[in-house]
């Protein structure tokens, strides 16, 4: 009967203790357990506001970036089944200049957006190029456009280029197109909106040809 008692205390004893352990044990544990989070938590390969490698991946991770030249991946010559290279860099909507002939007055900045040629094969023709200009104030868009339609040039073909800019603001793709001006859309205006006015202008190109 006295053992019996010894072995139930023993017991006890060691429940209790796999129930409440020590406080440093508890400390420790926590510890551990922040580290383990900070190390499996996901951290961003891209900047998704720039669209560059994340610059403080390095350093939360305490390892090279995997695209960086520092990894040893990057030095393969190839990722994958597929033989992908370590890293692909895309073109973006966002970095474009459109620019006109010196003689429009239309500066490179002055087009918010624009359509790249599309072309028809059964018909072997281009389609019609958007053009949408942002009507500035100091240099006005629309009286640029207005003096080619008083002097009847806005019939005339004419040369313009679509470029894509890279991230350091080097041309990285070009389109040289030559068409002529279908129609020009100045817009409307609203009392009940506050957006920027802006110019519709339809190209029909007769030659697009993409340069690099």
């Amino acid at each position: 009967m006295h053992e019996a008692f010894k072995n139930s205390k023993r017991i006890n004893k060691i429940k209790n203790e796999e129930a409440f352990p020590k406080m440093g044990e508890v400390k420790s544990h926590k510890v551990e357990k922040k580290k383990t989070n900070i190390r499996t938590k996901e951290i961003p390969l891209i900047d998704p506001q720039t669209g560059e490698l994340n610059p403080l991946y390095e350093e939360l991770m305490g390892q090279p970036h995997p695209y960086s030249k520092k990894s040893k991946s990057f030095k393969q010559e190839g990722i994958g089944k597929f033989n992908m290279p370590p890293f692909i860099e895309p073109k973006l909507k966002s970095r474009f200049i459109v620019k006109f002939p010196e003689s429009f007055g239309i500066p490179e900045w002055g087009v918010s957006s624009v359509t790249r040629p599309t072309y028809f094969v059964e018909g072997k023709k281009w389609e019609d190029i958007a053009i949408i200009l942002t009507d500035s104030i100091t240099p006005s868009t629309s009286q640029a456009l207005s003096k080619l339609i008083e002097t009847e040039k806005i019939g005339d073909e004419f040369t313009f280029e679509i470029c894509i800019l890279g991230p350091d603001g080097d041309i990285i793709d070009k389109w040289e197109i030559t068409g002529k001006f279908k129609s020009i859309d100045f817009g409307e205006l609203d009392y009940h909106k506050s957006g920027i006015t802006e110019i519709l202008g339809l190209v029909t190109p007769t030659k697009c040809k993409l340069l690099f």
